[in-house]
């Protein structure tokens, strides 16, 4: 609202509105990211609303979109989220957000896309933790050094906290995901 508002009557938003840093705006993202698979991508069953193609190409646009935002610092539209996510993500997810693109306005109700978009939001919610816990470029290539480590082991990354999940937790250890045997696409 604040970079993009139009005032139609009144002040001008940028006077109304302090600026969001672009670190405020990753966290809250992270946080999102965090959220969604502590609700839904570790459940056995996934939620009742995406059992529609349109709403699983809606999970997918808006889990591209976060991405960006994490990468960036900006918040794209979906449009340009999907176009970044298609250039960018691993050959695995361009495929899944490919297929998001060919069924936008399909309300057909078909499980058969679920688990493979479940994997794709706690894959997602993992680079929320890696986000958090390490600083910018390190953080990049330490990335993508332990996702390809990790991308064929049934390995995940978690927050290590006594109580378990924690949407604060700095410690990242690897060990087997459970919820990657619940639901594991191929």
């Amino acid at each position: 609202m604040r970079e993009h508002g139009v005032a139609v009557a009144g002040p001008d938003p940028k006077t109304l509105i302090d600026p969001i840093s672009a670190e405020d705006i990753r966290a809250a993202v992270a946080g999102e990211l965090r959220a969604r698979m502590e609700d839904g991508a570790i459940k056995d069953e996934p939620p009742a609303w995406l059992g529609s193609r349109y709403y699983q190409a809606f999970e997918i646009e808006t889990l591209c979109r976060a991405l960006h935002t994490l990468d960036s610092g900006e918040l794209p539209t979906k449009a340009q989220a999907v176009e970044w996510a298609l250039g960018t993500l691993p050959e695995r997810w361009r495929s899944l957000v490919g297929w998001s693109q060919q069924h936008r306005a399909d309300k057909t109700a078909d499980a058969s896309k679920i688990p493979e978009i479940m994997s794709f939001t706690r894959w997602a919610a993992s680079r929320s933790y890696l986000y958090s816990a390490l600083p910018g470029a390190s953080r990049d290539a330490i990335a993508g050094r332990i996702e390809r480590l990790l991308s064929s082991t049934g390995v995940c990354l978690r927050p290590e906290t006594s109580s378990g999940w924690s949407t604060t937790s700095t410690t990242l250890i690897a060990r087997p995901c459970v919820c990657s045997r619940r639901v594991r696409s191929t």
